[in-house]
């Protein structure tokens, strides 16, 4: 498993992942992993390993991990993330002050359409959501034309939003595991990502599997605009 390579590889690191918990191989580790194998597990089994799913890590500086106190750790602790979509075998990758890549299976970069820079009604707004069934009705009927439900995988979901592949993301709920992603991604896309009421992550605990709501914009105005019509 990764986890278990990444323990014998690199040294004074402790890895979380929802199968094994938390493992460590020095006690005094100064960085933190955070793994999940297979995220998209339904689409994995039900859809014969044809649909997307993936496989994210997430890094950080590690200075509670000998207490496992994670309520000390923060979403602004993150040091970097990767993500394997193994569908396209697509490779996201994002690394704290040094941008993010998109590259494929042999670490070359891939060149992705990306969206007009300055958001503006003269064209479909793609938004990507899993509040379509039923509230907030509003977002729905705004976006009905150009919304997209989701693909049963949210790290592929974080990071199509936070590199802007998507002009937002309004998800009710999902894991600090995999929201770690959306987070160092938008940071170093230029990304807005909050709360529902606008409140950013830099100063939220990571907890491996707290629940999190996530709005991702283009910017600001995106963000505000989505936030009014959450009922």
């Amino acid at each position: 498993m990764i986890s278990s390579a990444l323990l014998a590889k690199v040294s004074d690191i402790c890895v979380e992942t929802e199968e094994l918990g938390i493992q460590s191989n020095s006690g005094l580790e100064t960085l933190y992993f955070s793994v999940d194998d297979i995220d998209g597990t339904d689409n994995a089994y039900r859809g014969n390993w044809i649909l997307p799913h993936c496989t994210c890590i997430c890094a950080f500086n590690g200075r509670s991990s000998t207490r496992h106190a994670q309520e000390q750790r923060l979403f602004s602790d993150m040091l970097a993330g990767v993500c394997i979509e193994h569908l396209s075998k697509t490779i996201f990758y994002a690394e704290k002050g040094r941008g993010s890549e998109i590259l494929d299976k042999n670490l070359n970069p891939l060149r992705i359409n990306q969206p007009v820079p300055n958001f503006s009604c003269d064209r479909a707004t793609r938004i990507l959501t899993d509040l379509y069934a039923g509230r907030p009705r509003r977002l729905v009927s705004l976006y009905e034309s150009t919304w997209v439900r989701d693909f049963g995988s949210s790290a592929i979901h974080y990071c199509l939003s936070a590199t802007g592949l998507f002009d937002g993301l309004v998800f009710q709920t999902y894991k600090a595991h995999e929201l770690g992603l959306a987070y160092i991604f938008a940071k170093e896309n230029g990304r807005w990502l909050s709360d529902f009421s606008l409140v950013p992550y830099d100063n939220k605990p990571y907890i491996f599997n707290g629940a999190y709501e996530v709005l991702i914009a283009h910017n600001r105005d995106l963000a505000l605009k989505l936030s009014g019509m959450i009922d």
